[in-house]
Parts: C-alpha cells; structure tokens; sequence
C-alpha cells in the first residue's frame, strides 16, 4: 500500500503548520503527517516551513530573531482564509500531544548548522517523551544523520537529495545505512523507483497534488506519496484497490 503523507497537514484546505490543518489530516486518515522545525530565539521549536513569519502569519522578521511568546502571538490562519482567523503556531510538543499514538510523523529539520546540538537534542527529547521514537522520520542533511546516529540511533531519518546526481542519492542513501528516499518530482522516474527498491530503499516522492499525478505515481511503484491534498490520494488509493 502506498503512504498517504500530509505534506504540512492538510495544507492545500487548511493553512499550513498548523493544529487545524494537522487535525483534519488525522480525521482523513493519512499515514504520515509532514512538518517542518525551527528554532525561536529562545530556543523553543516551532512548526513552519519558511525562516521568516511573513508570508503564513500577520508579523515579519525571521523565526530566529523573535522570541517564542512573540511567535505564539501571531495570527497564522488569515493569510489563508479570514474562516481561520486566530490560528496560532504550534509548537513541537503542541504537535506531538495532537498526532501520538495515532499516525506516524515524517519531520523536515531546519536548521542545518547547529553546532550546539541544542536543536537536534530539542527534537529528540519531544520524541521520547511521547514515545514517538519508533513513529517518526527525519528528513535532514548528512551532518544530522550521523550525529542522530550518535544520539539517537532508533530513530530512522532520511537524506535531502541536495545536488548529488539521481544515481548518487541512491548510492550515498545506501552507504549511510538508510532504508528510504524523498526524492523530487524531477528524478522520480520509473527507471529511478526500480533501481532504489534494488538497492533496497522505499520511495516517498515529494510531490503529487492532481489525482493523474497520484495515479502515475502509484503505477511506477512508488511506496509514498506526500501530497497537500490527503483527501484526494485518499480516494485515489481507494479507486486503486478497487480496481485491482
């Protein structure tokens, strides 16, 4: 079966990053639910994709530069739709208290240099203190890999593509001991899915949003799907089964 992934919850009717958007993607029943991590000035973990507050929220400036109870003041649904006016911006353990025990979380960190180790541990302790350990991936570059296998190694995490050709993804994916990709759309051939799966790694591609999409990727054989319309892969999935 294919995992329904919730690229950012589910962001294409909710806004992005938040409660509202990650609850509704738990009610249709997706298998993941994708976030993003970043770091306040005061070192709390928030849920957001950009490094600025601008373009989801009604404040300016970057994440790094404000404080948690000035992010947490923000209006982070009116940008989307004035019917989500007042939604705020979830921090990381708001986030796991809504989705444990109920679907597993796929977390794409931020913050690359984090030469403190402050970040990493963060994410890592919200993980143990929810037993989310065994339900969670972590999408992030090769330096974070390697100290979360130092730190944490139950926990399973995946490598961005970065600029490595589509055969070097795969080989450098194997070497680190990985188990799946998330690649993009641009290497997510048929040629590509069959020559992972032989070197013995699933294929989550990042992204489809149309049901034709969906559909193509499914018939390559892809093992995941993120998507900011869950509800459609969700029927897209159901047709499938059906006309199997």
């Amino acid at each position: 079966m294919v995992a329904n992934v919730a690229h950012r919850g589910a962001s294409g009717n909710y806004p992005e990053n938040t409660l509202l958007a990650f609850q509704r993607a738990l009610e249709i029943g997706v298998d993941e639910i994708e976030i993003d991590l970043h770091f306040s000035r005061d070192g709390q973990l928030v849920a957001m994709h950009d490094s600025t507050v601008d373009r989801t929220t009604n404040g300016t400036g970057a994440i790094t530069n404000l404080t948690f109870s000035e992010i947490k003041a923000l209006d982070a649904g009116s940008w989307f739709g004035q019917r989500f006016r007042d939604e705020r911006v979830p921090t990381w353990e708001e986030v796991l208290d809504l989705v444990h025990g109920q679907v597993k979380l796929n977390v794409h960190l931020k913050k690359s240099r984090d030469p403190s180790g402050d970040y990493k541990h963060a994410i890592v302790r919200g993980l143990h203190d929810f037993r989310m350990v065994n339900d969670s991936i972590l999408l992030c570059d090769d330096e974070s890999v390697r100290h979360f296998a130092s730190i944490a190694p139950s926990i399973e995490c995946r490598v961005g593509r970065g600029q490595r050709t589509a055969e070097e993804y795969i080989q450098q994916s194997v070497a680190m001991g990985l188990r799946s990709l998330q690649p993009g759309r641009d290497i997510t051939t048929l040629d590509f899915v069959q020559r992972a799966h032989l070197a013995g790694l699933a294929v989550h591609v990042f992204y489809a949003d149309t049901p034709e999409d969906m559909r193509s990727y499914i018939e390559i054989g892809v093992d995941g799907i993120l998507t900011n319309y869950p509800d459609r892969l969700k029927t897209v999935l159901a047709q499938t089964e059906l006309g199997n």
